[in-house]
C-alpha cells in the first residue's frame, strides 16, 4: 500500500568482497561518480509507530554530514517495495526526544558505517553493518537506472537484494526479521552473532 506523501525508494543491494574494494572504487570513479561523504560512523534510533502495522517504522539518523528523520514502509522485498518520507533536522538528540514524546516506541539503537557517492540522480552507498559483510546500495529514479549502474559496476543483476536490512541478518546470521528489528542495540563493539 503506497501512502501519498511517501516516495518509492528504488534501490538494489549487492554484497561486496572487501578484498576487491579498491577496484570497486576505481570503477565507481571511472563511471563519473563523485564522493559525497567519506566513510563515517552513523548512528540511528528506530521506532515502532502506534496504530501502524510492522511494515511501518520511523528513524532518526545522524549521517555525519546531516541528521534526518524518516518514516518508512517496507511493503515487500522488491526493487520498489520501500516507500519513505524524510526531512532534515538540526539535532539527533532533540529529534529522538520528540519522537519519544510523541509515543513512538524505541525498537533499538543501531550503528553503521557508510561511504556515499553520487552521479546525477544515481546514488551509491557502501554500507557496513555490525556482523554483516559490506554491501553497496545503488539507488536511482527507475529500475532501469539502477540496473544499468549495477551492470556498469560489474554486478550480476541476479545477485541483487531488495528491502530492509533484516533480510541480510536472516541470510548471514540466521536471525528472524522480528529478532533483529527489536534487538535493543546493534553496535560494532558488540555485533549480533550467527545463530548456531
Amino acid at each position: 500500500m503506497k501512502v501519498a506523501f511517501m516516495k518509492n525508494e528504488i534501490e538494489a543491494r549487492f554484497v561486496i568482497d572487501e578484498g576487491d574494494r579498491v577496484s570497486l572504487i576505481n570503477k565507481i570513479e571511472s563511471e563519473g561518480f563523485t564522493l559525497v561523504q567519506p566513510e563515517c560512523l552513523m548512528k540511528r534510533y528506530v521506532y515502532s509507530i502506534p496504530n501502524k502495522d510492522k511494515s511501518y517504522y520511523a528513524r532518526v539518523r545522524d549521517e555525519g554530514h546531516r541528521i534526518t528523520a524518516t518514516v518508512k514502509c517496507v511493503s515487500s522485498n522488491t526493487i520498489e517495495g520501500v516507500q519513505e518520507a524524510e526531512i532534515q533536522v538540526n539535532s539527533f538528540d532533540d529529534a529522538h526526544a520528540l519522537f519519544s514524546m510523541m509515543g513512538l516506541g524505541v525498537k533499538g539503537y543501531q550503528e553503521t558505517k557508510r561511504e556515499h557517492w553520487k552521479k546525477g540522480s544515481t546514488e551509491l552507498m557502501i554500507d557496513t553493518w555490525p556482523g554483516l559483510p559490506t554491501f553497496i546500495e545503488i539507488e536511482g529514479e527507475s529500475e532501469a537506472e539502477v540496473k544499468n549502474t549495477s551492470q556498469a559496476l560489474g554486478f550480476d543483476w541476479s545477485d541483487a537484494g531488495f528491502g530492509a536490512i533484516d533480510t541480510l541478518y536472516t541470510k548471514y546470521l540466521g536471525w528472524s526479521a522480528d529478532e533483529i528489528n527489536t534487538h535493543p542495540e546493534i553496535k560494532f563493539d558488540n555485533p549480533p552473532q550467527a545463530r548456531k
